[in-house]
């Protein structure tokens, strides 16, 4: 039985013994909220913490507000030209375009490479809810509910507002508090990519094999994931540009 029957039979059964204890346990009292492969859980310490950091460094988080509307209209400008030059790409002018592939574990995503995505994930969507909630809070707004969710094997965050209150601010107070979760994101990821930088800092040294195809050409040649590339037929192979002219000259 190949691992992803496995995975998908562990998921069922995993799916099918939370469902079972959600009816017959009483879980609310602990903040969870279980249905068919969904998962909600209220946690009053995440709503603590953002009360607490809320009221430090109101400055900052101010500055924070302003500068998140400028990178959110940024992000949606960006995105309104990139997916309107790739639809023009396809459809008009024949070219290749970009593909947009969502991610669905074991279809478009290797098993291998869920953990690492799951962290990444869980990881971007703390500071993101945690943005938005600290946003809301310096707003004005109070917080009703903070928390994780789980969907099917997706899982997700949510900081539950009022309602009321939000509808009586102003359009520039909301665009700090909806641009807050993306900008932060961005923000987070600038910040771990400039250290990263700066603690591996070298000149491209090959190619590292990241997935080999079973019964292709690098199996046949014994390469393995993780493996490292340097040279081709005697030629240097420094980075992908390399590579792909060397790739380019190569009778099939």
């Amino acid at each position: 039985m190949s691992e992803e029957y496995v995975f998908l039979l562990l998921f069922l059964v995993f799916w099918i013994a939370i469902y079972i204890l959600g009816r017959f346990l009483s879980l609310g009292k602990y903040g969870l909220q279980i249905k068919p492969f969904f998962i909600r859980y209220d946690s009053e310490t995440f709503k603590r913490i953002l009360y607490k950091y809320s009221g430090r460094w109101k400055n900052l988080w101010r500055i924070f507000s302003h500068i998140s509307v400028f990178l959110g209209l940024g992000l949606m400008f960006f995105a309104i030209l990139f997916l309107s030059w790739n639809i023009m790409e396809i459809f008009l002018w024949r070219g290749k375009g970009v593909m947009i592939v969502p991610v669905i574990p074991v279809l478009t995503l290797s098993l291998y490479w869920l953990p690492y995505f799951l962290i990444a994930i869980i990881i971007a969507i703390f500071i993101h809810e945690t943005a938005h909630g600290i946003l809301a809070l310096i707003e004005g707004i109070g917080i009703k509910a903070a928390g994780a969710l789980i969907f099917a094997i997706f899982p997700g965050g949510f900081v539950e507002l009022d309602g009321k209150e939000l509808n009586k601010l102003s359009h520039a107070s909301k665009m700090k508090i909806f641009s807050a979760g993306a900008s932060s994101n961005i923000l987070a990821g600038l910040i771990i990519f400039l250290i990263l930088s700066c603690l591996f800092i070298q000149s491209p040294s090959g190619i590292v094999v990241l997935e080999v195809l079973e019964g292709g050409p690098l199996d046949s040649a014994g390469i393995r994931r993780w493996d490292v590339i340097y040279a081709l037929n005697g030629t240097l192979i420094r980075n992908y540009e390399d590579l792909a002219f060397f790739m380019s000259s190569v009778n099939p």
